[in-house]
């Protein structure tokens, strides 16, 4: 599935590949949740600029929750492809 193309509304699980732009480190919010946050862009949602260098105009944020800290993602470097499955696609703050 493409990211620009994804249901919003729909209550189905979404599934997709994409790009890290920018990531946390995971980290613990409270006794029983940790949380780890993630840019990222796919080639529906990045968008060359005039001079054909890239720019990433447009981009999704991905907000991964978990019980334990190893079952979070540690992003090793930037450009790391995620593979994310079973998702649920929201607006918020009008950014996917």
């Amino acid at each position: 599935m493409e990211l620009a193309k994804a249901s919003l509304t729909s209550p189905e699980p979404q599934h997709f590949y994409a790009v890290v732009i920018d990531a946390t480190f995971p980290y613990k919010t409270n006794s029983e949740r940790y949380i780890c946050s993630l840019k990222i862009v796919d080639p529906s949602l990045h968008i060359k600029n005039q001079k054909g260098t890239g720019d990433a105009s447009d981009y999704a944020t991905l907000v991964l929750y978990a019980k334990r800290f190893e079952d979070l993602p540690i992003i090793q470097r930037i450009g790391d492809i995620i593979r994310v499955h079973r998702a649920t696609l929201r607006l918020y703050n009008n950014q996917r």
